[in-house]
This record gives structure tokens, sequence and C-alpha cells, in this order.
């Protein structure tokens, strides 16, 4: 039943989805959603090291991941370090972009889309190369993502949807 409940709330899932199976099999959101792309023809790629889970993406090209928060809260640090690292000019660039991603995110308008779309083809499209560049959105689940990781996810074009399930019969029960 939750197969059939999560296949007909993502339709988008099928033979052509490529999934990145990093968390243990024990995880039981893991596991349903291994279960789903069986029952839809999706391709579950395994990955044997967590920590490679990212190096991982970049091969796989991924058009959904699911993670703990913890786990996207690591991504999101990396990146901001990386563009710490960077010059002025860059760091001012990145900087704009995300804020052009959230305000078009938050209120769409013709000028807001506009500068959304300057951002990604300067910048966002980067920032989600890093999760392979194919990633259509997010699951997070097993603790609640703090919001303002949740706001810059979908700033740069990675909308997270929070999963909430009762672990003892492995079904979700919720998403946002």
């Amino acid at each position: 039943l939750a197969v059939r409940a999560i296949t007909a709330a993502f339709p988008t899932i099928g033979a052509h989805t490529r999934l990145l199976c990093w968390l243990p099999l024990a995880n039981l959101f893991q596991r349903v959603l291994d279960f789903c792309a069986l029952a839809t023809g999706a391709t579950s790629y395994v990955v044997a090291d967590p920590r490679q889970a990212m190096a991982e993406a970049a091969a796989v090209r991924p058009q959904l991941m699911i993670g703990v928060p913890r786990f996207y809260e690591r991504v999101h640090a990396e990146i901001v370090a990386r563009v710490a690292r960077s010059p002025l000019p860059a760091r001012w660039l990145f900087a704009r972009a995300v804020s052009a991603g959230a305000a078009a995110a938050a209120t769409s308008t013709p000028s807001r889309r506009l500068a959304q779309r300057a951002a990604d083809r300067l910048v966002l499209a980067r920032v989600r190369a890093v999760f392979g560049g194919e990633v259509e959105y997010l699951v997070s689940g097993s603790a609640p993502m703090a919001r303002h990781l949740l706001d810059w996810y979908e700033a740069v074009g990675l909308p997270v949807y929070e999963a909430y399930g009762v672990s003892e019969n492995i079904v979700p029960v919720a998403l946002n």
C-alpha cells in the first residue's frame, strides 16, 4: 500500500528515474523508496560508503535523493565554505544569485523570474550540479529540518520535502 501511495503521489518516479541509495538498507524509508524503484522500474544505485554519497551523485546524476537533515546541513556547509574561499566577486555573485532565487521562490513576478533565470545560468545550476545536476527534489526524514536550510535549498532550485512516518510499520504518513 505504501509503495502504491507514494508512486501515485509522485508519478515522475518511473523507468527513467535514477535514485542514489546511500542510507543503510535497515533504514525503513530507504527500503520503501527502493521498493518504489522496483515497482516502477527505476534504477537504485547503492553507495557502499555514505561519506561518498555526493561524489557518487556526480556520476549517477539522480533525479531524487533522500537523506536526513544532518546530511543536507553538511552539504550546505561545504558549499558555503567553498564559496567563502572564493574571491570577493564570486562571493558577491553567489549571494546575489541565492537572493534572487529566494525572491522568486517567495513571490513569482516577471522581474523576479527573469532575475532567477539569470542567477540560475550564472550560479545556481552549479550548486545543483553538486547533486549531479538532475535532482528534481530532495526528501528529508528522521527529524525536522531547519527552516533556513529549507529556504536555502528552495532558493537554489532544490526543493526539500520533509517526510514523516511511523518506523514500526514502514508507512510514510505525511510529506509536505
